[in-house]
């Protein structure tokens, strides 16, 4: 999922991964608390939404934070999906 994608960039770009830390944190917290919650894959939708909700613009959609410079695209992370979407 893109979104499993852009949090593994995340938590391995020091620029970012304190908000990271932040979100993982959260979703400890809900477990504790047994608030419910959708399994995987949806999981990591909401994974995504929480660290974009730590970002100034409001409202993101992966994609729209992808153009806003949101996930850190040069994290080598992102290597294969970009070598696959060349070979395109």
């Amino acid at each position: 999922m893109i979104e499993t994608l852009c949090m593994t960039g995340v938590k391995n770009e020091p620029t970012v991964s304190g908000a990271y830390a932040c979100v993982e944190e959260f979703f400890v917290c809900l477990g504790k608390n047994k608030i419910s919650l959708p399994g995987p894959p949806k999981l990591a939708k909401n994974h995504a939404q929480a660290f974009l909700a730590t970002r100034q613009d409001i409202q993101l959609f992966p994609g729209l934070a992808a153009y806003y410079g949101h996930w850190p695209l040069d994290n080598a992370v992102f290597d294969p999906l970009k070598k696959f979407l060349q070979a395109l």
